[in-house]
């Protein structure tokens, strides 16, 4: 319970943020509150609303946060140049409002082996998604009245990441075995066009986006082993956090 008040003293923190119009410094990160009238702010919200599952209605943004965390797009660009193909996507990834205290100081981080907390059936390692309905079950809302954190993140997962059709696997071990460092799981649902995302802020240049114009739809694999796809990566360099969104369901 102490563990929650803390972090729910995060919330009041940044709600007292954009209150006040401030873009301040928490730890390592660059916080830019950003106009709800704006078009990032826009952008940001719509692709939230347009990538939920039609069992929820339209989630209420409560504030976006334009994050910047000091040394991690330098990492980024290392981890890119190392490789020979990229791709980098703009991505969903939820997890309990208990966590973001650890995740704005140090980032995500991919839980140590043995680690109860975190990970699902399919492996250890930082899950991601471009439906934010799958992150959003993640956040654990209940405890915290129905508000909830998630991020969206620039993830590169390569040009051509391991694509696994069993839930069953232990993604990370066949990933590391075929040279790949990013894993698919094609869901029965997922986006149709793909598109720049530098239609919500210049600097998101390059990287790719579902488009928020486009319902998304069947993908023609009705047996995935997901209703929605997912993203899986095994290095913390890989991940740049973009935005913060605080939501209320």
């Amino acid at each position: 319970e102490d563990l929650v008040a803390k972090e729910l003293e995060l919330l009041t923190i940044l709600s007292y943020m954009k209150d006040m119009g401030e873009d301040i410094t928490i730890g390592d990160e660059e916080v830019i509150v950003l106009s709800r009238n704006g078009n990032e702010f826009l952008h940001v919200e719509r692709y939230l609303n347009q990538s939920h599952s039609d069992v929820y209605r339209n989630y209420e943004v409560k504030d976006i946060f334009r994050i910047k965390r000091r040394g991690e797009a330098e990492r980024f660009k290392s981890f890119q140049s190392s490789n020979s193909t990229s791709k980098s996507r703009l991505l969903w990834h939820g997890s309990p409002v208990t966590s973001y205290g650890g995740i704005l100081s140090h980032g995500l981080r991919v839980a140590p082996v043995g680690d109860p907390q975190s990970g699902d059936l399919l492996c250890k390692g930082i899950h991601f998604a471009d439906m934010s309905c799958v992150s959003t079950e993640h956040c654990h809302s209940d405890s915290t009245g129905g508000e909830a954190l998630l991020l969206l993140c620039e993830v590169e997962v390569g040009e051509s990441p391991l694509e696994i059709f069993s839930s069953s696997l232990k993604t990370g071990n066949v990933t590391n075995k075929s040279n790949k460092y990013s894993t698919f799981i094609r869901g029965r649902t997922g986006p149709t066009q793909w598109i720049d995302a530098a239609d919500i802020h210049e600097s998101l240049i390059g990287i790719e986006m579902p488009d928020p114009t486009c319902d998304p739809s069947d993908t023609s694999y009705p047996y995935a082993p997901s209703n929605y796809n997912k993203y899986i990566c095994y290095n913390e360099s890989q991940i740049q956090i973009r935005y913060l969104v605080r939501i209320q369901f």
